[in-house]
């Protein structure tokens, strides 16, 4: 009896990890979440979403984008962004933070040279603790 060593192993390769799936999972719960404190401002969560940074090679992932408008005739409409860190066992550092608005103030200077669209809030959510 021979082994098939080729179906295992694209099994395993085609097989997503744990941490992904529990981090798919969390980024929809993180997604109900925000659409249920900000209902008051009619949220609408956009597709994934990928901006170009300033130099225009680059993009940028997206992980959560809402879509707000206040209430009244003149409300604004308003971009949320947030990122979803899921982290099997170490905190949020500073370094993931800095990254995060690196990449936002890449795609501001994107949109200001070129126009598009662009955030009015960034939040970043985990699991875990911030360092």
């Amino acid at each position: 009896m021979s082994i098939d060593w080729q179906s295992i192993l694209n099994e395993l390769v085609n097989k997503p990890s744990i941490s992904y799936s529990e981090g798919h999972t969390f980024k929809k719960e993180v997604e109900g979440q925000l659409v249920k404190y900000l209902e008051d401002f009619s949220p609408e969560i956009g597709m994934p979403t990928c901006v170009k940074c300033a130099g225009g090679s680059t993009f940028y992932d997206i992980d959560i984008n809402i879509s707000i408008k206040g209430k009244g005739l003149f409300a604004n409409r308003g971009e949320i962004w947030v990122e979803c860190k899921w982290n099997n066992n170490s905190p949020v550092r500073k370094s993931d933070i800095q990254k995060l608005v690196n990449r936002a103030q890449d795609a501001f200077k994107y949109v200001m040279e070129f126009g598009g669209f662009y955030y009015d809030t960034l939040i970043m959510v985990s699991n875990q603790d911030f360092d």
